[in-house]
């Protein structure tokens, strides 16, 4: 039976992790299966619907909350820090990642012993900005860690364990997911996926958190002498991981 940890993280969702668990659980209740919950500073109820799965679904459901909103790398980092499966799958919960996809990437990871495995969205539904800030982080990863220029990094992704775990052991307080990666490995495969229109509930992204993933970017490509400077002006505006 093959192992998923599928991690997501989750913001002020509460209308959606109720319907995505029990999608999840049809799907999937013939493999070793894992979900867990991020829950990353939601003020909306979420919280206390999640504790409730978790009760309902204690065999197969964790539960992590942040106290504040850490933002979508930190939260993955923390699924890897407690995910125990073959492979950690990351997905969005407002279901423009169909939950029906998740065994395509699998099952290329199997077939062709890989350590990771990016969905490639045929047509992407996000926002002009998000699109945007997305460009760039491909951009950097080309520059900076000899990207494939035909790899498009997205949220939608399957590592094996022993490359998240090598990412945790790290203990980076700014996590940047995708470039952690792809320093741990270029035995890399992409496979096409549905990108949805979100189904349930609106985007969270705005200009702050654009500022606070670029100072994720910056902390995680410049020289270890300004690690420090730029993690206590990170620090001063955004909450840190700990």
């Amino acid at each position: 039976m093959i192992g998923i940890s599928i991690i997501i993280p989750v913001l002020n969702s509460k209308d959606a992790v109720i319907t995505l668990t029990k999608k999840l659980f049809e799907l999937y209740q013939n493999y070793d299966l894992e979900i867990i919950f991020i829950d990353d500073g939601s003020h909306d109820g979420t919280q206390e619907i999640l504790k409730k799965i978790k009760n309902e679904y204690h065999e197969i459901i964790k539960l992590v909350i942040h106290k504040e909103n850490l933002g979508e790398h930190s939260a993955i980092y923390s699924g890897y820090k407690i995910a125990s499966k073959k492979w950690a799958v990351t997905m969005a919960s407002d279901f423009q990642n169909p939950p029906e996809e998740i065994k395509n990437l699998v099952m290329l990871g199997e077939i062709e012993n890989l350590d990771a495995i990016y969905g490639q969205f045929i047509k992407k539904e996000h926002s002009f900005l998000k699109n945007l800030m997305s460009k760039i982080v491909n951009g950097l990863a080309i520059i900076f860690l000899k990207k494939p220029k035909g790899l498009h990094l997205s949220n939608f992704k399957c590592v094996k364990r022993n490359i998240y775990k090598n990412i945790v052991n790290e203990k980076n307080p700014l996590p940047l997911i995708d470039l952690a990666i792809l320093r741990e490995t270029n035995n890399i495969g992409m496979i096409s996926v549905i990108h949805q229109k979100r189904l349930i509930g609106k985007s969270t992204y705005n200009l702050k958190r654009y500022i606070s993933l670029g100072l994720r970017i910056l902390y995680n490509i410049a020289p270890s002498p300004f690690h420090g400077l730029i993690l206590k002006l990170y620090s001063r505006y955004f909450p840190v991981l700990i």
